[in-house]
């Protein structure tokens, strides 16, 4: 089964094989068809909008923590050229905690500690199974995890989901319809 990583703008290009689960405490309004979080419907093209999977999302109290600390992103962030230079040079790839980001280091324990991988698998197997099913599709159904920033941003939840499904030996690629 193929997972692929993307953000949240590339679901407008999105072939009507991939099935895009939300990742972020919050969604974009559009995704939900501007019905709320629990809107789930498929568009024009086909493509199902506004699934999520909670438990990858960075849980809401330990967020408001990191706000109280003052440790929460923020776009002008002292450690971002930390981070976007560890990236670079692959220093993270064997120490998760290097990532210099007390975000980060909070969700990928949050990933470490709550989530279930194998569950997680077991479940996406059943939701391709079905989509097939329900919708009469031959071809191989793929899923994108979405986050909101794009691939060059280094301050996103996109490097700490790949460092966790790197820890099971998956390769969480990004998904590119062509070259921008």
């Amino acid at each position: 089964m193929k997972i692929w990583i993307s953000y949240f703008y590339q679901v407008r290009r999105f072939p009507t094989n991939l099935i895009p689960f939300s990742t972020a405490q919050y969604d974009p309004k559009w995704f939900h068809k501007f019905e709320g979080q629990n809107k789930v419907f498929i568009d024009e093209r086909g493509v199902i909008n506004g699934l999520r999977l909670p438990e990858l999302c960075f849980p809401k109290d330990a967020y408001e923590y990191l706000i109280e600390k003052d440790s929460a992103c923020s776009k002008d962030c002292p450690r971002k050229s930390k981070v976007e230079y560890q990236l670079k040079q692959n220093q993270i790839k064997n120490d998760w905690t290097t990532f210099g980001c007390e975000f980060m280091d909070r969700y990928f324990e949050h990933l470490w500690n709550n989530v279930d991988f194998d569950k997680l698998i077991s479940f996406l197997e059943k939701v391709k199974l079905k989509y097939q099913e329900l919708n009469k599709i031959d071809e191989d159904i793929e899923f994108v995890l979405l986050v909101h920033e794009p691939p060059s941003n280094p301050c996103s939840e996109r490097w700490v989901l790949k460092r966790w499904f790197e820890e099971f030996d998956y390769n969480l690629e990004e998904w590119f319809p062509y070259e921008e």
